[in-house]
C-alpha cells in the first residue's frame, strides 16, 4: 500500500506533468479514415493520428503500428 507522503509526491509529478488532453471526437473521422487505409483498428489509428497531428514520436510495441507511422518508435 502507498503511504500518503508518497501518494502525494505522485500527484505533484502527475500534476506538473506538462499533458496536452486531446477528445478523441476531435480525432475520430481521421482516424476511421487512416484504419481503413492502413488496415490498424480505429483505436490504433487515434494515437496515430494524434502523434502526427502534434508531429510527435509514436512510441509502441505494436509493430503493426510502428509500421504505419514513419516517427514511430518500436519499443520491446
Amino acid at each position: 500500500m502507498v503511504e500518503l507522503e508518497e501518494a502525494s509526491a505522485i500527484l505533484r509529478v502527475l500534476i506538473a506533468f506538462p499533458a496536452r488532453f486531446v477528445p478523441s471526437r476531435l480525432l475520430a473521422a481521421q482516424a476511421l479514415t487512416t484504419a481503413a487505409h492502413t488496415g490498424l483498428s480505429v483505436y490504433d489509428a487515434t494515437y496515430l493520428v494524434l502523434a502526427r497531428s502534434l508531429g510527435a514520436p509514436l512510441y509502441t510495441a505494436d509493430r503493426d503500428l510502428a509500421a504505419a507511422y514513419e516517427r514511430s518508435v518500436l519499443v520491446s
